[in-house]
């Protein structure tokens, strides 16, 4: 369309593109300055956060300074605990002492141990043994502050590992140590230096420790360092009294002459904010670590989203551009669209409109109107040599659940237009989509005899093959005679809808030539229902189907109409045998439904779909009377086996006479006896007399000639050579070595 169409530059691309040029500028500038402007104020936020952070943990370390201050105070000065400071503290009155210096611990938790000194000995609470002496005590490190005490170093705290003193010396539990804050009280030193009465308590770190945790959020890192760069809280990388002072950061920070500050440096490789402040803790600071990331990380996103809308605005604007100008000299392109959507709304009513037309054509609803064929381009004429062919979806209540309303027009329209396009290259011809599972075509036919014409054959296969293979679906066909006027194509379509029951003999994809024969008259086989039912309620399951297949073959070769009143009447006959076997308490119980099994024959439509269908009830009912007759002959082999054991002397007792018992044939009991003992009854029989003479005749009590009579053998000479054969040995040689 745009092949004869030269472009030209025209004044909208000279107005419209500087101004998107400006425009993406004046994002982009905007975003950079307000980037800017975001960072300083978040930068100037965040490190006011750190200042607020670390203020905290200092006030927390200083108030567990003031806190030791005046406890240590107290405990020196309390006449109850001043006891143990004296050298020769009697043994019995340890306990009087140090109960008040526990109590101090239990008041505050984070108060781990309390040592008192004397000059000699300490007092360790908790302790195993109480009372150490200082060259033994196991907390060595101790003895140096103690040694090293004065005035100067009076307000501070020793970060150390200290060994737990709960358990004796040489306990698996005596090497234990807890992470703690040490700070030593003494009113008295030496002149070189020392204590020689002194007040140690012992924090626990997690004072200090559980606040820093608190504040190490959003990427913040918060530590202590002493004035020599050793770490004296908790660390994630570090272990307490770390030296990190080769660190540069650290350095930097001991270096510090002010009291608090903050700086940017890249640690570990990364650009991070460091944070610092010193306390009221001789030589203690605090340090803050911040990844710059954390503060900017959001802005540079904005930042980066800001100059991709601009670029985006500056891209797709060039475009619009480009074509609303471009579109300016094709201005009939618009109408040309319209144009096309309007036609394709037109032609599918006029498709709908052709096809009800030819609908009511074929069904004689319409009067001769040639000016309507001309209106839908039908070149059908009144009169001349017609061929009419029907084809019916095969499956079609499958057809039907597997495809929507949509799918299933979709479908026959496509099937429509591809018979259409094959029958067209031999002869005009005009198809129709009739509803439900029908497509009608009328030909102008050229030909006589359409059964050996050899073109539709061929275009038949092809469509077979056609709809399996790119619709997946399957059509049987059924072709008329040929007729001349197009009056007749009524009585012509009602014609080929009742020989296209003939599918149901001939299975799906059939292709059906009707002949206008007239079928005899039917009279339904009585005589071949009452011989199916019969075998049914014997449970000849094999002569059933076998009748029932005869009877499928005579009802089909007879028409369509009789053949659903038929089958109809035939289930209601098996369904009344299942209702007289369940009368003569078989208790037959088969999954059948008479109301189902109704509908299910309606949507049959082929030969071999109701055989199967009849078998399949068929089996049933014999599988369920093979299980009651399993049950039955169960019963009976246990009451006769029974009656043997019973009555196996009674010289009368045989098969002939259990049979009668049982109402039963010898031949019959005999088998199913032998079905379930895998012997045979005589056997079984001879066998029970045999076991019962040989406990006779290892009781000894009685003579041979009595066990005889008792188990019911009449001959002696039988009777020796059955006992025999079963023990090795005659009845004479048993009781012998039985003696024996």
């Amino acid at each position: 369309m745009f092949g004869k169409f030269v472009y030209r530059p025209v004044g909208i691309t000279k107005i419209f593109l500087p101004f998107l040029v400006c425009i993406a500028l004046v994002l982009i500038v905007q975003a950079a300055i307000s980037y800017q402007l975001h960072k300083t104020t978040a930068l100037e936020k965040e490190l006011k956060d750190m200042e607020k952070k670390v203020e905290l943990a200092v006030k927390d370390a200083e108030f567990m300074r003031k806190t030791a201050r005046v406890l240590a105070v107290q405990i020196f000065f309390d006449k109850a605990v001043q006891g143990l400071l004296f050298k020769d503290l009697a043994v019995v009155d340890y306990d009087k002492y140090i109960k008040p210096v526990d109590l101090y611990r239990s008041i505050y938790p984070f108060l781990s141990s309390v040592y008192i000194y004397n000059g000699n000995d300490y007092f360790a609470i908790p302790s195993y043994e109480g009372k150490y002496d200082k060259n033994n005590f196991s907390d060595s490190g101790v003895n140096d502050l103690i040694a090293n005490f004065s005035e100067d170093n009076s307000s501070r705290f020793f970060a150390r590992s200290v060994p737990s003193l709960m358990y004796p010396m040489n306990s698996l539990y005596s090497s234990q140590y807890t992470n703690v804050y040490t700070y030593v009280f003494s009113d008295s030193t030496e002149q070189d230096g020392g204590a020689t009465e002194a007040i140690v308590l012992n924090f626990d770190e997690d004072w200090l420790g559980a606040t820093l945790d608190s504040l190490n959020k959003n990427g913040d890192h918060i530590f202590v360092i002493d004035a020599e760069g050793n770490l004296v809280s908790r660390d994630t990388n570090y272990t307490i009294g770390t030296n990190l002072s080769d660190l540069p950061y650290i350095q930097r920070v001991l270096n510090a002459t002010e009291t608090s500050g903050d700086f940017k440096m890249k640690i570990d490789g990364e650009a991070t904010l460091v944070h610092y402040a010193s306390s009221s803790m001789p030589g203690w600071k605090f340090v803050l670590l911040k990844p710059y990331s954390y503060v900017i990380g959001g802005f540079q996103g904005i930042l980066a989203v800001t100059c991709l809308t601009a670029l985006s605005i500056l891209l797709f604007g060039g475009l619009g551009v480009f074509y609303f100008s471009r579109r300016l000299y094709v201005p009939w392109q618009y109408m040309y669209m319209e144009n096309n959507q309007l036609k394709a709304e037109n032609r599918e009513n006029y498709v709908d409109a052709r096809n009800d037309y030819l609908k009511s054509l074929v069904m004689g609803h319409t009067t001769k109107n040639g000016n309507s064929r001309k209106q839908f381009n039908i070149d059908l004429k009144d009169e001349g040599s017609f061929l009419q062919i029907l084809l019916r979806v095969d499956g079609y209540s499958d057809f039907c659940r597997g495809n929507n309303y949509e799918e299933r027009k979709l479908i026959k329209y496509a099937a429509t237009n591809i018979l259409t396009e094959m029958l067209s290259a031999c002869m005009p011809c005009e198809c129709i989509d009739s509803g439900d599972d029908q497509i009608i075509a009328i030909l102008t036919y050229d030909g006589d005899q359409p059964e050996s014409d050899e073109r539709l054959r061929d275009i038949f296969s092809c469509y077979f093959k056609y709809m399996e293979m790119h619709l997946n679906v399957s059509f049987s066909i059924v072709v008329s005679q040929v007729y001349f006027t197009l009056s007749e194509s009524l009585n012509t379509y009602q014609e080929l809808f009742e020989a296209s029951f003939d599918r149901f003999l001939k299975g799906y994809g059939c292709v059906l030539f009707y002949n206008g024969a007239v079928r005899e008259h039917f009279t339904y086989p009585i005589d071949k229902e009452k011989q199916i039912c019969e075998a049914l309620t014997l449970d000849h399951i094999d002569e059933a189907k076998a009748g029932l297949s005869e009877l499928l073959v005579q009802l089909a070769s007879y028409g369509s109409t009789g053949i659903q009143v038929y089958l109809l009447r035939f289930l209601l006959a098996v369904h009344n045998v299942m209702e007289i076997c369940f009368q003569n308490n078989q208790n037959l119980i088969v999954n059948y439904n008479f109301n189902e099994s109704l509908t299910t024959i309606r949507s049959i439509e082929t030969l071999d779909k109701m055989q199967e269908f009849f078998f399949t009830l068929f089996d049933g009912i014999h599988a369920d009377m093979e299980e009651k007759k399993d049950s039955r002959h169960s019963q009976i082999v246990l009451l006769v086996e029974e009656e043997i054991k019973k009555n196996y002397g009674d010289v009368n007792l045989s098969m002939e006479t259990l049979a009668k018992q049982a109402g039963l044939s010898q031949y019959y009991l005999g088998k199913i006896f032998k079905s379930y003992k895998a012997v045979s009854l005589p056997n079984f029989i001879s066998n029970v007399r045999l076991q019962k003479s040989y406990e006779l005749l290892l009781s000894g009590q009685i003579s041979i000639d009595e066990v005889m009579r008792l188990t019911g053998f009449v001959s002696r000479s039988n009777f020796y050579t059955l006992f025999k054969k079963a023990y090795g040995v005659t009845p004479n040689q048993c009781r012998k070595v039985q003696k024996e």
